[in-house]
């Protein structure tokens, strides 16, 4: 019984959610993130403080949910050679996203560095941080941003 109501409610309702969803998914292909800007980096309690301002622009009709944005730290050395830092998810409350509009977002990140004092080191002699931004938008991840800044 339990599994001819299940294939019922498929029959149903399963072209309309899938329709939803790749409506959705093309609307949301219509969004270009860019990096603005990177403002007040700092070290505070061992901890690397920087906030990302983010312009979207939604060239869609529907209105969308900035559900995540991830922000990888690589360190390039010398020899090219890459180390990560972290991975650092802020604590960003669904920021809304118009329609037909470009929308600037703040958000703030934080890495712990004292986890690990040779990243801290690391940071302190190059002087220069690659970022790697990777922003999720209404559960479709988008193009990853690269960006490189001096401290």
């Amino acid at each position: 019984m339990k599994k001819a109501l299940l294939l019922v409610s498929l029959l149903a309702f399963g072209p309309k959610l899938y329709s939803y969803a790749r409506g959705m998914k093309q609307s949301a292909e219509k969004l270009q993130v860019n990096l603005h800007d990177i403002k007040r980096v700092r070290f505070d309690s061992g901890k690397l403080n920087f906030d990302v301002i983010l312009e979207v622009h939604n060239n869609a009709e529907g209105t969308f949910n900035l559900d995540h944005v991830f922000a990888k730290i690589l360190i390039t050395d010398k020899n090219g050679d890459k180390m990560q830092i972290g991975f650092t998810p802020p604590n960003l409350r669904s920021a809304l996203i118009r329609p037909f509009a470009t929308t600037k977002l703040t958000v703030p990140f934080q890495v712990p560095l004292l986890s690990n004092m040779s990243n801290l080191f690391s940071v302190f002699k190059l002087k220069t941080i690659n970022l790697e931004i990777e922003p999720t938008i209404s559960g479709i991840t988008l193009p990853v941003i690269h960006k490189s800044f001096s401290l």
